[in-house]
C-alpha cells in the first residue's frame, strides 16, 4: 500500500517541478497526487442515501424556528437539515440530545421540542446560550445550558447521550467526536469548513474555537496515517477539499475540479469515521437532498452492534407522512401487551417484565393507512424493539396485526370487491389490498417480522399473524379517530425449540 503511493507521488513529482512558478497550481498538482495514491489503494463505498421524515413546522411554537433570512430556499435547506438530524437522532436513540456549538439554539430547539427528549445546549457565548433559554421559556420549553468549550465537551458527557452538530465549523466536529467516542456517547455530526481546523487563526472572544487544539492530531484515524500521509499532506487534503481552493486551480478542467473536490472530502470523512470504528464504533455515511450544503454528509456513530443503525436503513420510510407524535396518557394492556409512557422510559422505549411475563412500549406501532408500511413516528420504537430483542435472546415474540376495518377474519379479498362488513360503512378497502383485510394486517405483521429478521434476529424467534379488523381499539373507524386501529402489537411467547 505504501510502496503503491510513494511511486505515485514520485510520478507527480516532475509535474509538481514544472509548476515551481505556481504555488497555487503545485499544490493542486499535489493533491490530486494524494488523492489518486488514497483512492487507487483504497475503494472507498458512496454514502448510504438518508430519506428524512418530515416534521410538522406548522405545529412548532414560532419562537424556536431556526433563524434565518427571509430567504425560502434558506428555510428550506436549514429545516431539512434538521430534519435529518433528527431522523439519525431517533434511531440511534439517546435519553438525551447534547449540542456541542448551541449559540442560540437554532438547531437544539426544534430537536427538543420534536424528539422530546432532554436536552443540553453547549456553547462558549454565555450570551447566546441565554437567548437559547429564553426561546424555551417562552415556547414553555424544558432546556438546560452549558457554558463550555467543546474541547472540554466530555466530562459532561455520557454513555446515554447522543451528540449532535450541525454546521460543526472546523474542529468542532472533530473534538464533539472524540468527546462522544471517550464518553461512549452516540454522534450524529454533519461538519464543514474543515480548513478552519489547521488553519493558524486566532479565535475572537465569546465565540467557539475552530482551531485544533494541541491535543487534537490530523490525521485522525491509524487509515490514513497508514498512507504516510503527513500533517502537511494532510492540510493539502484539506485545501483540495474546499471548493473555493479548487475553482482557483487553472490547471483543472470542470469535471476534475469537481472529481478533486468530492475525493478530497470523501477521504476526509472516511478518516473521522475510521478514528471512531477503530474505537469500536459502528460508524455510518449519509448524504440527504436539501440540505444547507449539498456536498457534505452526516457522521453518525454509536458504540456497540449497530442495530440502531441498522434499523435506520432496514426501515421502511415513506416520506409522504409527516412526523405525528401521540402522546398517549392512559395505560393499554391486552395480555402480555402493554402500552405505557411512563413504564418504558421517556421517549420511544420498550421494556421487558420478566415477572409479569410482558413487554411494555412507550407507543404503538402504527402504519399508513391500506399499507404494510410503519410510519416514520414508529422508527424509534422499532428501533429500541431491536436492540429489545439482541439483548435477550431467550425473549420469543409473536406479531399481531391489525387493520382500520370491521372486516373479520374471513375477508381475504378473494372476489375483487368488498365484503359485507365493508359494504355496511361504505368501505372498499378490502377490495382494494390483496388478501384483503385479512392479508393486510398479516402483512403488516409479517413487516415488522422481516424487519427484525434481516437485521439479525433469528427467524425461530419471530412470529406472525393478521387480526383483520377482529380486535379494534376504536369502533370509530372514521380517518381521524381510526388511525390507531392500524397497528402491529408484540407479545411475548414461552419459548419451546423447534415449534417456530
Amino acid at each position: 500500500m505504501r510502496a503503491t503511493v510513494a511511486l505515485l507521488l514520485l510520478a507527480s513529482a516532475r509535474a509538481v517541478d514544472y509548476l515551481q512558478g505556481n504555488p497555487r497550481a503545485a499544490a493542486r498538482a499535489k493533491a490530486v497526487a494524494l488523492v489518486d495514491a488514497i483512492g487507487s489503494a483504497s475503494a472507498l463505498p458512496d454514502p448510504d442515501v438518508l430519506h428524512t421524515t418530515a416534521l410538522d413546522w406548522s405545529a412548532i411554537d414560532e419562537g424556536l424556528l431556526p433563524a434565518t433570512r427571509e430567504r425560502d430556499d434558506e428555510q428550506r435547506r436549514s429545516r431539512a437539515s434538521i430534519e435529518a438530524l433528527a431522523t439519525v437522532a431517533r434511531a440511534l436513540d439517546g435519553a438525551r440530545i447534547v449540542d456541542p456549538c448551541a449559540g442560540r439554539g437554532d438547531v437544539a430547539l426544534p430537536l427538543a421540542y420534536f424528539l422530546r427528549k432532554d436536552v443540553l445546549l453547549c456553547d462558549v457565548s454565555a450570551r447566546a446560550l441565554d437567548v437559547a433559554a429564553e426561546r424555551a421559556d417562552e415556547a414553555s420549553l424544558q432546556i438546560k445550558t452549558k457554558t463550555v468549550d467543546c474541547a472540554e465537551l466530555g466530562p459532561h458527557l455520557n454513555k446515554n447521550d447522543c451528540v449532535v452538530a450541525l454546521r460543526a465549523c472546523g474542529a468542532v466536529a472533530d473534538m464533539a467526536i472524540e468527546a462522544a467516542v471517550d464518553s461512549g456517547a452516540a454522534f450524529v455530526v454533519s461538519p464543514c469548513c474543515l480548513w478552519k481546523a489547521v488553519a493558524k487563526t486566532t479565535s475572537k472572544g465569546g465565540r467557539m474555537p475552530t482551531t485544533a487544539p494541541p491535543s487534537l492530531n490530523y490525521p485522525r484515524s491509524a487509515w490514513l496515517a497508514g498512507f504516510d500521509v503527513s500533517p502537511e499532506d494532510y492540510v493539502t487534503l484539506v485545501d483540495a477539499d474546499e471548493p473555493p481552493a479548487a475553482r482557483a486551480s487553472a490547471m483543472l478542467g470542470d469535471g476534475a475540479r469537481t472529481r478533486l473536490f468530492r475525493q478530497a472530502r470523501r477521504i476526509l470523512e472516511e478518516d473521522r469515521l475510521r478514528y471512531a470504528s477503530e474505537r469500536g464504533y459502528d460508524v455510518r455515511l449519509l448524504r440527504f437532498e436539501g440540505g444547507d450544503n449539498p456536498h457534505v454528509g452526516i457522521l453518525a456513530g454509536v458504540r456497540g452492534d449497530g442495530a440502531a443503525l441498522a434499523a435506520l436503513d432496514s426501515y421502511p420510510f415513506d416520506d409522504d407522512e409527516p412526523l405525528a407524535i401521540n402522546w398517549l396518557h392512559k395505560t393499554y394492556v391486552r395480555g402480555d401487551f402493554a402500552i405505557c409512557r411512563s413504564c418504558a422510559l421517556r421517549g420511544a422505549g420498550v421494556l421487558v417484565d420478566p415477572g409479569a411475563k410482558r413487554i411494555w412500549f412507550s407507543r404503538m406501532i402504527q402504519f399508513v393507512g391500506s399499507r404494510a408500511v410503519p410510519l416514520p413516528a414508529s422508527q424509534p420504537i422499532l428501533a429500541q424493539l431491536l436492540r429489545t430483542l439482541k439483548s435477550h435472546p431467550g425473549v420469543v415474540v409473536r406479531f399481531e396485526g391489525h387493520v382500520n376495518s370491521t372486516c373479520g377474519l374471513e375477508c381475504r379479498g378473494a372476489t375483487g370487491k368488498p365484503c359485507k362488513a365493508a359494504r355496511k360503512v361504505g368501505s372498499d378497502m378490502c377490495a382494494r389490498c390483496p388478501g384483503g383485510a385479512y392479508g393486510l394486517s398479516k402483512a403488516r405483521a409479517e413487516a415488522i417480522k422481516s424487519f427484525v429478521a434481516k437485521c439479525g434476529v433469528d427467524t425461530d424467534r419471530v412470529y406472525a399473524v393478521g387480526f383483520a379488523g377482529t380486535r379494534r381499539l376504536s369502533d370509530d373507524i372514521t380517518e381521524e379517530k381510526g388511525a390507531v386501529n392500524r397497528r402491529v402489537e408484540v407479545h411475548m411467547m414461552p419459548y419451546i425449540p423447534g415449534r417456530l
